[in-house]
């Protein structure tokens, strides 16, 4: 259960903005749950083709212009994320993906790296919820 908790979620404020602000002024706390019958239930036990729901709660310390808040995502080993059901509540967002992490494109055919950025300006001490699903392979 652990490696199905350890959704890499870094949030990338620094990476897309040049300037302030920082990394440092985000938090994100990660609960895993299971989709079943279109219900959110605790995880009880993980099993092949199961489709796993990561709610990444992200609150901020400083105020992010309209599309420089970006979460940084890999599924943990075992997991294929499911980008075209990711959600934002309340916000606009965008999808890109990279294989080394560092290169992001808007397209790719094969990626290990997804990143949900934010169109929205948001504002200091907002706190988001985004929906990140997986199925288990």
């Amino acid at each position: 259960m652990k490696l199905m908790q350890a959704l890499l979620a870094c949030l990338l404020g620094s990476g897309l903005a040049q300037t302030s602000p920082r990394a440092e002024d985000i938090q994100t706390t990660v609960v895993v749950k299971q989709l079943q019958q279109n219900k959110l239930q605790d995880v009880t036990l993980v099993k092949k083709g199961q489709v796993l729901v990561y709610l990444i709660s992200v609150s901020t310390r400083a105020e992010f212009p309209a599309g420089r808040l970006g979460l940084k995502l890999q599924a943990p080993q075992g997991a294929t994320l499911l980008p075209g059901r990711t959600q934002v509540k309340g916000y606009s967002f965008r999808l890109e993906y990279s294989q080394d992490g560092k290169t992001f494109q808007k397209t790719l055919k094969s990626w290990k790296y997804l990143r949900v950025v934010v169109l929205n300006p948001v504002k200091a001490g907002v706190n988001l919820e985004v929906r990140v699903f997986s199925k288990v392979n």
